[in-house]
């Protein structure tokens, strides 16, 4: 089904690049090996969500081989304590190993390190951007936490009376609490320290530092 609309697309519309957003894309090894071996055949750009944990050299190899361009990675820490707290699932070891096994191989890397969750202190955040700083070959992307409402983040936020009025927080386009172990002054310590780091004068405007 998926190949038969790609073709509708490229005959359609002359589609040059596609992005496929399913979270669990690479959960299936034998999976990617048959959607590479298909893919390849068209002169398409791709890319696609993954895992850094599946991230491995024959995975690698057939993402090479089938032609993918970038690999889109939620890392949101390099420190354990906070990828434990997050639930990730994945260790920061994962990380170095997956995203040098990427850069080794030419595929372009799509991921973010997002900083402030309930166990992060400024340790764990210096953690994460030190490696940041020494890895920048990556591109890897430094932002904050977001508490959208749904999310476990945004039930803590209302328990702590962070967010005090649910309608005016989404009037103001969900901006950023603290919500972590960090005193105000230290968050705003990183928020400084982040923007500095990526040059982004946009940071320091939009988190009003």
């Amino acid at each position: 089904r998926f190949f038969s609309q790609l073709d509708y697309l490229v005959k359609k519309h002359q589609i040059k690049s596609i992005l496929l957003t399913d979270e669990l894309f690479s959960y299936n090894l034998e999976r990617v090996r048959a959607f590479c071996e298909r893919i390849k055949q068209y002169d398409l750009s791709w890319a696609a969500d993954f895992r850094v944990c599946d991230i491995t050299p024959e995975m690698v190899e057939i993402l090479k081989k089938g032609n993918c361009s970038c690999v889109l990675l939620g890392l949101e820490s390099f420190d354990n304590r906070i990828l434990k707290s997050m639930n990730k699932g994945i260790a920061a070891e994962q990380i170095a190993y997956g995203l040098s096994l990427l850069h080794e191989a030419g595929i372009a890397i799509n991921g973010n390190f997002i900083f402030g969750d309930v166990e992060e202190t400024v340790e764990t955040a210096t953690v994460t951007l030190n490696w940041w700083k020494e890895h920048q070959e990556y591109g890897i992307h430094l932002d904050f936490i977001t508490p959208y409402p749904g999310t476990v983040l945004y039930e803590k936020a209302i328990q702590k009376k962070i967010i005090r009025d649910e309608v005016q927080y989404i009037k103001d386009g969900c901006p950023m609490v603290n919500l972590s172990k960090m005193s105000n002054l230290e968050v705003e310590w990183l928020v400084k320290e982040i923007a500095s780091a990526q040059n982004v004068q946009e940071t320091l405007d939009y988190y009003d530092v």
